[in-house]
């Protein structure tokens, strides 16, 4: 097992209460808990589920054209729940990008801008998807999550915000940053423990 002196664990103690400090101030500035938007596959994998749920429930809305995607936009954009969670007041523009020979792709977004591939991009989902990062949440991380949430609990049911934010949370994706930091003595029998499991998962 991993052996410390008292000096060496006080100072493990410490680094930890920084890296909780240091990702409680990345999320209050920007909503996100890591440097990379690692969470984005987790996330595109558990929206691909959503969506076939979605189209099998008959609730799979199609645009067919980049006037009724922008009138679409427009019309969430004067309502009181975009007022409350976006972080820009402006318009969003809808903009028609190129098929991808893959289909991977559906849209992409910027602040102010939405880009939609007419095969994949013409929906409401995907459109809320790309609202949720005009909205001031250009990542994939926790803050991006419960907007996402928020926009589909508001225009597509409430029922159904629930369930993504159950699938998010099924697949691992934190919907809340835990800030707390634990007592030294409370965090020494954590790590203690984890200290123990590392020495038997050794000697296998």
């Amino acid at each position: 097992m991993d052996s410390y002196n008292d000096q060496e664990l006080k100072l493990l103690y410490e680094t930890y209460v920084l890296s909780k400090e240091i990702k409680k101030r990345r999320y209050n500035r920007d909503g996100t808990t890591a440097n990379k938007d690692s969470s984005k596959t987790k996330v595109y994998n558990v929206e691909w589920k959503f969506e076939r749920l979605l189209r099998d429930q008959g609730l799979w809305k199609k645009y067919n054209t980049l006037e009724e995607c922008q009138s679409y936009i427009d019309r969430i954009l004067k309502t009181k729940k975009w007022k409350k969670i976006s972080k820009t007041m402006g318009p969003v523009q809808a903009e028609q990008m190129k098929n991808m020979s893959n289909g991977a792709t559906a849209g992409r977004a910027w602040y102010g801008s939405v880009r939609l591939s007419p095969s994949t991009g013409f929906n409401q989902y995907v459109i809320l998807h790309e609202l949720a990062h005009c909205a001031g949440h250009m990542h994939h991380d926790i803050s991006f999550r419960n907007c996402l949430v928020e926009l589909v609990s508001c225009f597509i049911g409430r029922d159904y915000g629930l369930t993504l934010r159950k699938m998010f949370k099924e697949a691992g994706l934190k919907m809340k940053l835990n800030t707390s930091i634990q007592p030294y003595e409370k965090w020494l029998q954590s790590y203690m423990k984890m200290a123990h499991i590392r020495a038997a998962r050794k000697s296998l």
